[in-house]
């Protein structure tokens, strides 16, 4: 994702920036501050703790989510990192949309996060 962010800012011809990262955001955030110290003017964190670069095991995530929530609740993510889920997403936007913003919050548990229901 810094990865993302940073082409973005290149392609802006931004050399110097400051970054503002809220809840999930404040990983990205943080680790774009550690890159590239030279071209970052300020940081701002929001609504999270400070944890330290390590490795992230998203099956070890969605593992403890699930032992912790009693379900799976973070299997989405697989379908987020995955190099489709843009083309997927994209072509079946109004299902995709409607899914997301379903007034039946109980599909969030059942049609969303499950691992593989997002690929369905």
């Amino acid at each position: 994702m810094v990865d993302h962010f940073m082409t973005l800012l290149n392609h802006l011809n931004l050399d110097k920036f400051f970054i503002v990262g809220h809840d999930c955001g404040m990983k990205p955030a943080s680790r774009i501050a550690l890159y590239e110290p030279e071209r970052t003017l300020g940081l701002v964190l929001l609504s999270a703790a400070y944890m330290p670069p390590s490795i992230f095991d998203l099956d070890q995530a969605i593992a403890n989510s699930a032992a912790y929530c009693g379900y799976d609740a973070l299997g989405y993510w697989k379908f987020f990192d995955s190099d489709d889920a843009s083309t997927i997403i994209e072509y079946s936007l109004e299902s995709f949309i409607d899914l997301v913003y379903a007034s039946n919050t109980t599909l969030f548990k059942t049609e969303f996060s499950p691992t593989g229901k997002m690929r369905q």
